[in-house]
């Protein structure tokens, strides 16, 4: 194994090398890149709401000339409920997501205990 030789022995005065890329590692199970995906998407669905927030303060103040009015959207009463389904709808799939994600990880926990107990 290729891998074998990286882990070496060292002084409690040398750090450990990080381990290698996750894109050197010679196989990438499915499961591992859905985990990853799962992750990846909570974590954006994670920081869009204060997102929203900030450009809901934005056509509170500017009004007419506000960043969602770029985009057609001029009157400011059309464009906070075009906050408001985009708020509802990044809620709904934070939630679907932060469930998708708890549950393939606690999936992955329960094989690694199950692999665990039986070896």
């Amino acid at each position: 194994m290729a891998l074998a030789a990286y882990s070496c022995s060292f002084s409690e005065h040398q750090h450990a090398p990080p381990p290698p890329p996750v894109w050197l590692c010679p196989r990438l199970s499915p499961q591992c890149v859905l985990d990853t995906v799962y992750s990846v998407l909570n974590k954006i669905f994670d920081v869009l709401p204060e997102l929203l927030i900030g450009v809901a303060v934005d056509v509170v103040v500017t009004q007419k000339n506000s960043f969602v009015s770029r985009f057609g959207i001029e009157d400011p009463m059309q464009q906070l409920w075009l906050l408001t389904a985009l708020t509802i709808f990044i809620w709904v799939f934070e939630s679907l997501v932060e469930y998708l994600y708890a549950l393939k990880w606690r999936s992955r926990r329960q094989r690694s205990a199950k692999h665990a107990a039986a070896g």
